[in-house]
């Protein structure tokens, strides 16, 4: 983001406070200001109640009592760095200003909650690495308690001699018929549209030696037709479309990997 401090200076890490404040708050505003939409939404969607969801088992299986995502928030009459004495997920190496009445409150940006007009819970990342840690962690992340209930209970139903094929092929598909879609992606599969698109074309080439790459066969009935000792047994690919291109200029200097992503076979 513009202006953002670096936090591994001192510099960075002074105006870092400032900094958070400028985008992220958990400031419920009072009755009667000018902004009463902002106050509406704050109070309507950025409140935190807490669900089975808090207080998942998250040590070593055992029950935790406490709420997962450290709800209430303590007070704080600014917002500042955490020191190593402040409890909470480390993961977060700040502490938001928060008065009275808004330890529930999730952090919100202003400008995207008018426009999200949905809950979040914004934060900032301080480093390069965080950023991946954070979308790392979306992209990894683990299934409900209910499919692992499934896959437990599924491998249960399984004999003790049963091999360990036997026993992947039973968490795959348990997970295949179990897993959890979100609305949004469920109207994409009913409807047929898209899951992910891609502005670019990508083309592999296995630039190992010749007598390492894997190729495929023509077809049952082209291989039919062959003379009994021929030895021509292969789909022509890339390589060899690349050697037969046409002996013309256009085509004289063009390198494999230019020829691999501007032509393709014309089926």
């Amino acid at each position: 983001m513009r202006d953002a401090p670096n936090l591994d200076t001192t510099a960075g890490r002074q105006i870092a406070p400032q900094y958070i404040d400028r985008y992220i708050s958990v400031n419920i505003p009072t009755q009667g200001c000018k902004d009463e939409e902002l106050r509406s939404l704050v109070l309507r969607v950025q409140q935190h109640h807490h669900t089975s969801t808090c207080r998942k088992a998250t040590r070593r299986g055992k029950n935790v009592a406490d709420c997962r995502f450290d709800f209430p928030q303590p007070l704080s009459e600014d917002t500042r760095l955490k020191s190593h004495d402040d409890p909470g997920n480390k993961s977060r190496f700040y502490v938001l200003k928060r008065s009275a009445g808004e330890e529930n409150c999730n952090p919100y940006n202003t400008h995207l909650l008018k426009a999200w007009k949905a809950n979040m819970g914004i934060q900032l990342i301080g480093s390069v690495y965080g950023t991946a840690a954070y979308v790392c962690s979306y992209m990894c992340k683990s299934e409900s308690e209910e499919v692992r209930k499934a896959i437990r209970d599924a491998l249960e139903s399984l004999p003790p001699q049963a091999s360990t094929r036997k026993r992947l092929s039973k968490i795959g598909n348990t997970r295949l018929t179990h897993r959890e879609l979100s609305a949004q992606e469920a109207a994409y599969r009913l409807c047929h549209l898209p899951l992910k698109e891609n502005s670019r074309k990508v083309v592999f080439l296995n630039t190992a030696r010749p007598e390492k790459r894997m190729r495929l066969l023509k077809s049952r009935s082209e291989l039919l037709e062959l003379e009994d000792d021929s030895s021509d047994i292969f789909a022509p690919g890339i390589f060899d479309r690349y050697a037969s291109r046409p002996d013309t200029p256009e085509f004289a200097n063009m390198t494999l990997a230019h020829f691999a992503v501007w032509y393709d076979v014309d089926s």
